[in-house]
């Protein structure tokens, strides 16, 4: 028995992995392995009960930021039930269990934190199986030639650089640098082979403020991440005043004249006003989750988000869910300037800027794999104790 008890202690990241596995590994053509025998929902809800069981039973402590996570998913539910009472029963079972993967992410980080060793393990293995299937695909041409296949590899985004940022920490706290490395090659060898402009956008940002808060550290400053969310979010608002409004004429001259590039991003101004139509409609609540936007462009009569993650959160939840949104990264930015300069914060930090990079042109429906970036920048304190670093 003591051999067992020992094993599961210095074994805890197959724990960490098996949890995580139905939420990080659903994607094609990794889905296909890890359901073929069993219902994907049904072992996401059985995963999420378990931990959430275990979670209460060992009286572990919510992390404020989880607080507010739970009033932000519920503002989404709110504003869902007050807009669609006859809303069938498939959008509702797609809400819940998208509120399931949302919240089982952040669930995993606050359980396992006090072990961020086995943490970071199990992570990264399940990240490896969604990366590693996703480069197969690519070598042996499994999906089709086109924008369809483009469109598929894209989903990429959501793993690589909380990938990228888990294989770092698994250098940084574990010091296994080859395993690491090489995800690290691969990862950027798929976004090279795809060239999704977004996925390209958010390493660079993520890169470029790694060095940066690497150099600052060097001479004893701090990484100044307020600095760095406030100028994604100042980006964000003025790509959407100049291709939604029609105004700055001169940067449209800089774009389309001198740097040949199109200010349309590929019709999301169409995207953007028509969802700024329909924010107007109902600015305070809402219109719920998954709203479609009817666009007349040349991709689609309709499209099923605003290409922009400030436009989705006021189109989904209104000024509200914006508000609580924004109270979440307020809190990261918080926690985040009160902890001491150290390698492991500046890696945590730029992930989080190069995810807020992409806002600008993209919302996601799967953000939790984001927030597992979150709960881990939030809860870096934890992983800095002397014993791992």
């Amino acid at each position: 028995m003591d051999r067992v008890r020992n094993f599961l202690n210095k074994n805890q990241w197959i724990a960490v992995f098996l949890f995580a596995l139905p939420f990080l590994n659903e994607s094609f053509p990794t889905s296909y392995f890890v359901y073929v025998w069993i219902k994907e929902d049904i072992l996401k809800l059985f995963s999420f009960l378990i931990l959430l069981f275990l979670f209460i039973r060992r009286k572990k402590k919510f992390s404020f930021l989880f607080g507010i996570l739970i009033v932000l998913e519920g503002m989404l539910v709110v504003s869902s039930l007050i807009n669609y009472r006859s809303f069938g029963s498939y959008e509702y079972e797609k809400m819940f269990f998208d509120v399931i993967c949302i919240l089982m992410m952040a669930l995993i980080v606050e359980y396992f934190i006090d072990i961020p060793d086995q943490l970071i393990k199990g992570l990264l293995l399940n990240f490896e199986i969604a990366v590693y299937s996703y480069f197969i695909d690519i070598v042996f041409h499994l999906s089709g030639e086109g924008y369809y296949r483009r469109g598929l590899l894209a989903t990429l985004l959501l793993w690589i650089l909380p990938g990228i940022c888990t294989a770092l920490l698994n250098i940084c706290i574990n010091r296994k640098y080859i395993r690491s490395f090489c995800f690290i090659v691969i990862s950027i060898y798929v976004v090279y082979y795809v060239m999704n402009a977004t996925t390209v956008v958010a390493l660079a940002a993520m890169f470029g403020a790694m060095i940066f808060g690497i150099v600052l550290y060097r001479f004893n400053r701090k990484l100044p991440f307020s600095v760095l969310l406030i100028a994604a979010v100042l980006l964000n608002l003025f790509v959407l005043f100049v291709y939604s409004g029609d105004n700055f004429p001169f940067v449209s001259f800089i774009i389309e004249k001198i740097l040949k590039k199109s200010t349309t991003f590929t019709d999301r101004d169409v995207i953007w006003k028509e969802a700024m139509r329909m924010i107007r409609e109902k600015p305070i609540f809402g219109h719920g989750s998954r709203p479609v936007l009817d666009v007349a462009n040349q991709w689609a009569d309709q499209y099923p988000h605003s290409h922009n993650q400030l436009l989705q959160k006021l189109n989904e939840s209104g000024i509200f869910g914006l508000a609580i949104f924004s109270a979440f990264h307020l809190q990261l930015i918080r926690k985040a300037d009160g902890s001491e300069n150290n390698i492991v914060r500046i890696i945590l930090i730029s992930a989080v800027f190069g995810i807020s990079m992409t806002y600008i042109t993209e919302a996601y429906k799967k953000f939790f794999v984001f927030y597992l970036v979150f709960f881990l920048l939030y809860r870096c304190e934890d992983l800095l104790k002397d014993r791992y670093l």
